[in-house]
C-alpha cells in the first residue's frame, strides 16, 4: 500500500473523480472511530457535514457490519443507500428471512451450550438479525476468550461464514453476499463503473481483493497483508481525506 497524502495518491483521486464514481465507505473505524462502548459511537460532525456534502454530488452509500436499524441513527448526514451485516441486510432479492431464521437458531444454540460461558469470560454475544458477533474486547483472558468463541462458531459451521474484526468474531450465514458482493450490486444500480471505497478491518478486504484496477481504495490503518492501494495512519486521517474530496471536487 501507498500512503494516501502523496502525490500518487492525489492523482488517483483526480482520476476517479473523473469516473464519477460512488463513494463507499465502512462505518466502525473508517468513519467513526472505534470505541469500547459501541452504543457511544457516532459519526463526528465534521465528517458528517462533509460526507453530506459530498452526497449532493455523488451517491454515498455505507457498507457496515451493523445492522441498518443501528447504524441510521450514529451517521448525522442521509446516504443513497446503507448495506449492514456485512453485505446480508439491505440488498434487493436476497432471502433475508433464511438469514433471520439461521441467525435465530444459531442464538438459541449458543446460550443453551455456551451462554454462561460467555458472559464469565466477558465476552458478549450480539445477535443482529442477519448475523451474530462475539465481541471480546472486555474479556480478561483474551486468549482464553478466543479460544471458547473458536468452540462456540463450530457450532454454526458448515451453515456459517466465520470471520474476525478488531476484537470480534463475526457469524454470518454462508450463502449472504459479503462486501464486496454488496459494493458490486450497488455499483450496478447506480449505473456507474467506479467506486471508491474507504474500510479499515477483515471483513473490508474483499473488496480490497476483489475490486478493478481502475477503483481506488483506501485503508485506515497500515496493514502490510492488506490488499487495498492506498492507506491512512489512523482514522483521525479521514476528516482531512473528506476535506481533500471536496476540495478537488471545487477545482
Amino acid at each position: 500500500m501507498k500512503y494516501f497524502f502523496s502525490r500518487e495518491g492525489e492523482c488517483a483521486l483526480d482520476d476517479i473523480l473523473a469516473r464519477r464514481p460512488l463513494f463507499a465507505f465502512d462505518f466502525d473505524g473508517t468513519l467513526a472511530p472505534i470505541m469500547v462502548q459501541r452504543d457511544a459511537v457516532h459519526t463526528t460532525t465534521a465528517i458528517a457535514q462533509g460526507i453530506d456534502l459530498l452526497a449532493e454530488i455523488y451517491p454515498v452509500v455505507i457498507i457496515t457490519g451493523r445492522s441498518i436499524a443501528d447504524v441510521s441513527e450514529r451517521l448525522g448526514f442521509k446516504p443513497r443507500c446503507i448495506i449492514g451485516n456485512h453485505g446480508a441486510e439491505g440488498l434487493v432479492n436476497r432471502n433475508e428471512n433464511e438469514y433471520l431464521r439461521q441467525v435465530a437458531e444459531w442464538q438459541s444454540l449458543i446460550e443453551a451450550s455456551y451462554g454462561e460461558a460467555l458472559r464469565n469470560a466477558g465476552v458478549m454475544l450480539e445477535n443482529k438479525h442477519h448475523s451474530l458477533s462475539l465481541h471480546y474486547r472486555l474479556a480478561h483472558d483474551e486468549s482464553a476468550a478466543q479460544e471458547l468463541i473458536a468452540q462456540v462458531t463450530a457450532l454454526a459451521t458448515p451453515t456459517a461464514r466465520v470471520f474476525g474484526g478488531k476484537c470480534v468474531v463475526n457469524i454470518v450465514p454462508a450463502d449472504a453476499p459479503d462486501k464486496a458482493e454488496a459494493l458490486f450490486s450497488v455499483v450496478r444500480s447506480e449505473n456507474t463503473d467506479s467506486a471508491f471505497f474507504v474500510g479499515d478491518d477483515q471483513n473490508d478486504e474483499s473488496i480490497f481483493q476483489r475490486c478493478p484496477a481502475h477503483w481506488l481504495t483506501v485503508r485506515v490503518g497500515r496493514h502490510h497483508e492488506s490488499l487495498a492501494r492506498y492507506y491512512l495512519d489512523d482514522q483521525s486521517e479521514m476528516i482531512r481525506l473528506v476535506e481533500l474530496i471536496l476540495a478537488r471536487l471545487k477545482k
